[in-house]
């Protein structure tokens, strides 16, 4: 597993992750990027959420998904000593599917992940977050900008 680092910012509020096995998903930091000096207190009910979905063919020829939601709380990690919004998670978080929802026949995996709870970023703001990962990452945001493209008069 390579680790990369992976940045969420209001236009892009979540990573998608998918694999054609089963998939795990390592957080090892988190760095929220601000000027604001109430960084902490905002941080304080936030967590980081990851949802994980999985596919399956259906006997009758259809598809079926399976789904789990696992939430870290950033905020627990904050410390009243901390200087900067830079959390190293020894060790890292580990997120991967609980076998109760894993089907008999499964063949994509994905993994979702966002920051959850009261927590907004503003304009100028972004979350680093560096993630180790079985799963290839799917750039939505590249898409859409092709799909805009394409949909707008020559």
């Amino acid at each position: 597993m390579v680790e990369r680092v992976f940045t969420l910012n209001k236009e892009s509020p979540f990573l998608i992750f998918n694999a054609p096995f089963r998939s795990t998903l390592w957080v090892d930091r988190i760095v929220f990027n601000t000027k604001d000096p109430r960084w902490s207190s905002r941080i304080a009910g936030t967590e980081l959420t990851v949802l994980m979905m999985v596919d399956e063919d259906d006997d009758d020829g259809g598809q079926s998904r399976s789904f789990d939601k696992q939430e870290m709380s950033i905020g627990s990690l904050n410390r009243n000593s901390f200087v900067k919004p830079v959390f190293d998670i020894v060790g890292g978080w580990g997120f991967a599917s609980r076998d109760s929802i894993i089907p008999s026949t499964p063949h994509t995996w994905s993994h979702s992940v966002l920051i959850s709870g009261s927590f907004e970023l503003q304009d100028h703001e972004s979350i680093d977050l560096s993630i180790r990962t079985t799963a290839r990452w799917f750039d939505y945001n590249s898409m859409i900008r092709d799909l805009k493209h394409r949909s707008s008069p020559n």
